[in-house]
């Protein structure tokens, strides 16, 4: 028996273009505006949509995609066993698809008085120190939307079987730069295998998982990494502002 999860019925927070494309809007924290404009992010891990199947990750196996194209399927592998037994399968629609426009939300501010002028909007992920009031993404505007992103593919997976490319392509950075080790000492460290999340140095991390996991820590707790979630990989390409996108 298929169920469709209530999640995948609900109508999503977007719009569709003249083009035929949807506008999707996204959170992205400021050290992730950074790497996209750095061109060092090209995919993001979410479990938004998951939440049923992530209560309890370990009791679901990942079945691939619906015939459709549709839904993503999961089965239940530790459901009571009778002698009526049917299979049950979760089938979940993923809030980004393929083509759809991500309209990036970052943290902003709607400018300042210059010399008699407004500046206009000003962004976080520039410059920090710009002497103005900060607005949290989730409030900026489309007007004030700078940066969109094409998704070109979307597939799950459980979040510990990211690999070291994938882990750069979050964003993470290898350091080429004089910082402090474990030990405070200044170290050059061109070459080496170790890693941070743009730029910023935040212990020390021999490979670019090591560096997402602590990135993941931060943004959403240890205890999410460790109960292993499914998540959304959504991987993306920057485009130009659509025309048809008001």
């Amino acid at each position: 028996m298929t169920k469709v999860s209530k999640k995948s019925q609900n109508k999503q927070s977007c719009k569709t273009g003249v083009s035929g494309s949807r506008f999707v809007p996204m959170l992205f924290s400021t050290p992730m505006v950074q790497a996209i404009l750095n061109k060092t992010k090209t995919e993001t891990r979410r479990a938004q949509g998951l939440e049923k199947i992530n209560e309890n990750p370990d009791n679901y196996i990942y079945k691939g995609i619906s015939a459709n194209n549709k839904y993503h399927l999961f089965t239940n592998v530790n459901e009571p066993k009778g002698i009526n037994y049917t299979e049950s399968t979760e089938s979940i629609e993923s809030k980004i698809k393929i083509n759809d426009i991500i309209w990036v939300r970052e943290t902003f501010s709607n400018g300042c008085i210059e010399n008699g002028k407004n500046t206009g909007f000003r962004y976080k992920a520039d410059d920090e120190s710009f002497n103005v009031k900060w607005k949290p993404s989730l409030f900026m505007p489309k007007d004030a939307c700078r940066i969109f992103l094409k998704c070109v593919s979307v597939h799950v997976e459980r979040l510990q079987d990211i690999d070291e490319q994938s882990a750069m392509n979050e964003g993470i950075m290898k350091q080429k730069t004089m910082i402090k080790d474990c030990n405070g000492n200044s170290v050059y460290i061109y070459g080496a295998t170790h890693y941070a999340m743009n730029g910023a140095w935040s212990g020390c991390h021999k490979s670019a998982i090591s560096a997402f996991r602590s990135l993941w820590y931060e943004i959403n707790g240890f205890e999410s990494w460790n109960k292993n979630l499914f998540v959304w990989v959504y991987k993306f390409e920057r485009i130009e502002r659509p025309h048809d996108f008001h």
